[in-house]
């Protein structure tokens, strides 16, 4: 994963044509003459890069979640949660063997339910990971 510096500066690069984002003390390397078409895809690329930064922490944070899930066992929670949990991962099963992962539907299912489970952990996620043992990220 590249730093945010990185980034910047490959986006400077590729779209404003600039070199070194540091200021070089020169008038003529550190101010240029930029078209609006090219800072607006700069800015476009700078906005999706920040997009896809948190789309990559979210899929950590659920595939962190799914491995505590995976690792709590049952036997972890109490009996409502447990019974809850079965039925969760009963479902989940019962949406594979009616399409499988090669339908949108079934797709579509399993984010549904990692957008709404990593919405309500927002709530508490760093108290529920201390509880494991694991840094929120």
């Amino acid at each position: 994963m590249q730093t945010d510096k990185a980034i910047l500066a490959e986006i400077a690069k590729k779209h404003l044509f600039i070199d070194v984002l540091d200021s070089q003390q020169s008038d003529r390397l550190d101010f240029h003459d930029l078209a609006v078409w090219s800072i607006e895809q700069a800015l476009e690329a700078a906005f999706q890069a920040g997009y896809d930064a948190a789309e990559d922490r979210r899929r950590a944070w659920g595939e962190e979640l799914l491995r505590l899930a995976q690792n709590a066992e049952a036997s972890e929670l109490a009996c409502p949660g447990r019974r809850i949990f079965g039925q969760v991962l009963t479902a989940m099963q019962d949406a594979e063997e009616i399409g499988g992962p090669e339908r949108s539907d079934y797709m579509d299912l399993m984010v549904a339910i990692i957008r709404e489970a990593s919405e309500r952990i927002a709530c508490y996620a760093s108290h529920a990971f201390e509880q494991h043992g694991v840094k929120y990220p």
